[in-house]
């Protein structure tokens, strides 16, 4: 069994087995209550899924995870590549989703959203590298990093029938888009047409550069 509870900030979840001589029959119309003992379960961190882009502001911690695939955008590089390479992807890291909620351990990449350059758009910057995401090629499938923002880190964010678009759209890349690659299990922006992202908002966090 799975046990899932969500309270206001966190998420808890405990999984276990009932023994055989214990077996629960669930049967319409009758009551059956099963106990769990959630006391020592630690909880983890509550990301929801963003349905409306217009809810995002600056200083939300956001996640880009695969819209149909269970992974999310990681914090390493992908294939051990060098952070001052220009040819780099990010990795993809394996994650799951209950409902509107994403389900993801300390090696998911958060990332602060701040005003891009251009009206109307985001930058995501990763406080580890402090560093922000940057479009650099438009068909290569890279997704690399730089220390200020340009037009090139700037994306806009929308959301049509639950995927995410997160574009360039202005700079040298105006169409770049960043997405998921499945078959390589990575992250990147460009223009080919490859797996829908969605993002997800860490419940209740500010972050500040």
């Amino acid at each position: 069994y799975t046990v899932t509870v969500l309270t206001n900030k966190k998420i808890y979840i405990k999984q276990g087995t009932i023994p055989a001589e214990k077996s629960l029959a669930f049967e319409k119309g009758n009551v059956t209550r099963l106990g769990v003992n959630m006391a020592e379960v630690e909880p983890i961190d509550k990301w929801i899924l963003v349905k409306d882009a217009s809810t995002l502001k600056e200083g939300d911690v956001v996640a880009i995870v695969a819209k149909d695939y269970d992974m999310a955008l990681s914090k390493k590089l992908y294939s051990n590549g060098s952070e001052t390479a220009t040819n780099t992807r990010r990795d993809a890291v394996a994650i799951s989703k209950y409902q509107d909620y994403l389900i993801a351990g300390d090696d998911v990449q958060p990332f602060i959203l701040v005003p891009g350059s251009v009206q109307g758009t985001f930058a995501f910057y990763d406080e580890a590298r402090e560093k922000f995401l940057v479009s650099n090629n438009s068909s290569s499938r890279y997704l690399v990093n730089q220390e200020y923002v340009d037009k090139e880190t700037s994306f806009s964010i929308s959301v049509t029938d639950g995927e995410t678009i997160v574009k360039n759209v202005e700079g040298d890349y105006p169409d770049n888009k960043i997405q998921y690659y499945n078959t390589s299990k990575y992250f990147f922006s460009g223009t080919n047409s490859n797996q829908a992202i969605c993002v997800y908002r860490l419940d209740g966090a500010t972050g500040t550069i």
